[in-house]
C-alpha cells in the first residue's frame, strides 16, 4: 500500500510507487497555501494520514486517469485544519474514499468533478469529535452515467456545533446519472447541528436517494441496544474506544479493521 504522512500542511513521509505522480507546491507570493497534487496512472491503494499541532490550510488535488480505480483510506488525528480536496475523475475512473476523523475544529471541503462518462465516486466518512466542525461537498456531474455515493456519519458527544452540506450540480445537457446521499449526525445537542442535502438540476431524469437526519445520542443508543442486542453501557464503551483509538498504529487495511469494527455498531 502507498503511504503519505502529513504533519500540518507539509508532507512528512511518503512510500509511493511509480503508478502515482506526486507534486508539492509550497506557499509563496503566488500561492497562499501549500498544495499537494496526486495523479493516479494505474489502479492503486493509498493510505493518507493527517496529524498536526496547529491550525493550517491545505489544497489537495487528486486526478485519476481514464479507466483507473483508486482506493484511499484517510486518517485525520487532532488536526485543526481547513482543507480543500479537489477530485478529478476521467472516463470510467473510480474513486473509493474511506475517512476516519478524530479532529479539532475541522473545516473540510470536497469538490468532486465527474468530468467524463461512467465515472464513479464513493465517499464514506466516519467522524468523532468534541469540537466545532464544518463539512461541505460539491459534486459536478459533467458527463453522463456518473455515479455519486456519499455516506457521512458523525458522533458529537458534547455541546459543540457541526454542519454538513452536500450539493450535487447537474447540467441540463447531462442525462443518466445517480446520486445517493446518506448524512447523519448523532449528538448530545441537536440544536447546534445542521444537515442539508441538495440536488440542483436544470432538467432531465435523475435517480436520486437522500437520507439526512440529526439524532440524539440517547435515542441512538436506545435504538442500537434494541435492534442489535447490546447494552447501552457496552455501546458507550465502544464509542470511547473510537475516541481513544491509537490512530497512529494504522499502517494498512488490516490495522484499520479494529477501528471499523467499533463503527459497525453505528452502521445500519
Amino acid at each position: 500500500m502507498n503511504i503519505i504522512k502529513m504533519y500540518n500542511d507539509y508532507v512528512k513521509e511518503t512510500i509511493i510507487e511509480s503508478k502515482i505522480e506526486i507534486i508539492t507546491i509550497r506557499k509563496s507570493e503566488l500561492f497562499s497555501v501549500n498544495k499537494l497534487k496526486l495523479r493516479i496512472k494505474e489502479d492503486t491503494d493509498i493510505l493518507i494520514k493527517y496529524e498536526g499541532n496547529k491550525e493550517y490550510k491545505l489544497d489537495f488535488i487528486l486526478e485519476i486517469d481514464e479507466n483507473i480505480t483508486c482506493n484511499i483510506k484517510e486518517i485525520r488525528i487532532n488536526t485543526q485544519s481547513k482543507i480543500r480536496n479537489t477530485y478529478i475523475l476521467k472516463s470510467k475512473s473510480k474513486l473509493y474514499l474511506e475517512r476516519f476523523l478524530n479532529s479539532n475544529k475541522m473545516r473540510l471541503l470536497d469538490i468532486v468533478n465527474l468530468d467524463e462518462n461512467t465515472s464513479i465516486c464513493d465517499i464514506k466518512n466516519r467522524n468523532i469529535s468534541d469540537n466545532d466542525n464544518k463539512y461541505d461537498v460539491i459534486i459536478y456531474h459533467n458527463a453522463e452515467f456518473t455515479n455519486l455515493n456519499i455516506d457521512y456519519k458523525s458522533i458529537i458527544d458534547s455541546n459543540k456545533k457541526e454542519s454538513i452540506n452536500v450539493t450535487d450540480i447537474i447540467s441540463s445537457k447531462i442525462k443518466n446519472y445517480k446520486v445517493n446521499q446518506k448524512l447523519k449526525i448523532i449528538t448530545s445537542n441537536k440544536e447546534n447541528c445542521s444537515v442539508n442535502a441538495y440536488v440542483l438540476i436544470d432538467e432531465n431524469k435523475i435517480d436520486k436517494y437522500s437520507f439526512v437526519s440529526i439524532t440524539s445520542l440517547e435515542d441512538e443508543l436506545n435504538n442500537i441496544s434494541k435492534t442489535k442486542k447490546i447494552t447501552k453501557e457496552e455501546i458507550r464503551k465502544l464509542t470511547k474506544e473510537i475516541k481513544l483509538f491509537d490512530y497512529e498504529s494504522i499502517i494498512d487495511n488490516n490495522s484499520l479493521e479494529k477501528l471499523k469494527s467499533y463503527w459497525r455498531w453505528y452502521d445500519e
